[in-house]
């Protein structure tokens, strides 16, 4: 009797070491399955920060370009403000040179 007992108590041992182990084996396959699911993630999200990234640098870049082209204007802006204000004196002097050349010739007139 306690042999036979035994002998049943063996078989369910067996029995439930087998449902662990397939148990286990379908554990392990889903960590695994997951293991490649959050690589890929990894991956995708490397991809899109690499994209990101560059398109920062894209508009970094721009940013820089524009930034560039607005300070020659502004120093073209500031040496025709110079030029002008160049331009203008020698205006000047010209008319006083003209008054000068005028009065020379009424007084030259008037002799």
């Amino acid at each position: 009797r306690s042999g036979k007992a035994i002998a049943n108590v063996r078989a369910e041992v067996k029995v439930a070491m087998a449902q662990q182990a397939t148990l286990v084996q379908g554990l392990m396959a889903e960590m695994k399955s997951q293991r490649a699911e959050i690589r890929m993630l990894i991956e995708t999200i490397g991809s899109r920060f690499d994209e990101e990234k560059a398109a920062h640098e894209n508009h970094s870049a721009k940013f820089d370009n524009v930034k560039m082209q607005i300070a020659a204007l502004m120093t073209n802006g500031t040496l025709e403000q110079k030029l002008f204000a160049e331009a203008a004196s020698h205006r000047d002097i010209l008319k006083k040179q003209f008054e000068v050349i005028k009065r020379l010739e009424d007084w030259s007139k008037a002799q």
